[in-house]
């Protein structure tokens, strides 16, 4: 029952593991946690698991399975095991930024950048993350700060948010090491990179879901199946809805993984879809920026994430610029998210134009001039 331990500067990253499955529950305590049992740990795939971020330090740790101890091979003390994490301490930054993150992000919708192929609306049009890195001088002019990718895993579609393998990037966009690269050069000039995470949903053809659907039991946990049915996006039956209570721990390690590959912060697709508590978890594990899409009223999400993507005012922003709002109905919208929302969150979520989920601006408001102009 070995555990890993990963490094990311001043802070390390531990994956405690069982190969026992438990009867009821597991348990991973010690002296980060008061020695309470509040750590839990999940089904991993091969294993139960729980990732925990700790600081540099000494520390005793156990497990409880069942409520039977049981330890790890190695040093013990005390009747429990030993953990010596090295390095200085720092002082933590805080998970709630009280800074503007980003100056100004461009949105890349990574299928249809610099496309090599024609083809219909739903194809495949040959997009790739070596053409998003040449024109990172020509992004960085414009005055961006950070680039926002559309997801780049494995999937069944074009647009990648029925994930096949959240592990590996699609053959279509190049690989992994093209991301690292990417990664390397963007931060080179100062672009950061966000990452839009799907874990709202997988993909039905996931080997999860599959498994699911055959019947195991743990697996069958990770989703919402009922009979013949399930829960899913939209209705959609190519992406069943994911239970993040019990994939919880398998969504942490997806994301440790990204960050690790020097993802600045993550988009969170179908963000209302997912608890507030999740988030939250989620964010602090990582410690790296949430954006959250949210298309309603954010106030659930207003502690659990860095910022949102701002659909709540989106949709009246259009209509005041096309003329069918008037300004002072505009700005009592404005004023309820400036009395209900803490300003880190207002600071930190996108008000855009439009995105790849939208009508484009220029559609709905007839012409180039009515983005520059007053509405009448």
């Amino acid at each position: 029952m070995p555990i890993t331990v990963y490094r990311s500067g001043d802070l390390y990253f531990v994956r405690f593991s069982l190969r026992v499955k438990p009867r009821r529950v597991a348990f991973v305590i010690g002296n980060f946690t008061a020695f309470m049992k509040s750590i839990e740990l999940e089904f991993c795939g091969d294993d139960y698991c729980a990732y925990v971020a700790l600081p540099p330090g000494r520390y005793l740790y156990r497990y409880l399975v069942d409520g039977e101890v049981v330890l790890d091979d190695g040093p013990v003390e005390n009747g429990h095991n030993v953990l010596l994490l090295r390095g200085s301490l720092r002082r933590a930054r805080l998970g709630i930024t009280r800074r503007r993150l980003f100056r100004a992000v461009y949105g890349i919708f990574v299928d249809r950048f610099e496309c090599k192929r024609v083809g219909g609306p739903r194809d495949r049009l040959g997009g790739d993350l070596e053409s998003i890195r040449r024109r990172l001088g020509y992004i960085r002019s414009m005055g961006f700060d950070a680039i926002y990718l559309t997801p780049i895993f494995r999937a069944m579609s074009y647009h990648r948010y029925d994930v096949l393998d959240y592990l590996s990037v699609d053959d279509d966009l190049g690989s992994n090491r093209a991301f690292k690269k990417l990664v390397r050069d963007a931060h080179a000039i100062g672009v950061r990179v966000i990452l839009d995470m799907p874990i709202h949903h997988t993909g039905s053809e996931h080997p999860a879901f599959k498994r699911a659907l055959d019947g195991d039991p743990e697996y069958s946990r990770w989703f919402y199946i009922y009979g013949d049915d399930y829960e899913k996006f939209m209705d959609v039956r190519r992406m069943p809805k994911l239970n993040v209570k019990f994939a919880s721990e398998w969504v942490k390690g997806i994301m440790l993984h990204w960050s690790l590959m020097g993802v600045d912060a993550f988009r969170i697709d179908v963000g209302a879809g997912i608890p507030p508590w999740y988030l939250w978890d989620a964010r602090q594990f990582v410690n790296k920026p949430f954006i959250a899409e949210v298309w309603g009223d954010p106030f659930l999400w207003r502690n659990a994430v860095d910022g949102v993507m701002n659909y709540q005012v989106w949709e009246p922003l259009i209509k005041f610029l096309s003329g069918n709002l008037s300004a002072e109905d505009f700005a009592q919208i404005l004023k309820r998210q400036l009395a209900l929302l803490p300003r880190p969150l207002l600071l930190n979520s996108w008000l855009f134009i439009d995105t790849h989920d939208t009508p484009r601006a220029i559609t709905v408001l007839g012409d180039a001039e009515k983005l520059t102009s007053s509405p009448p």
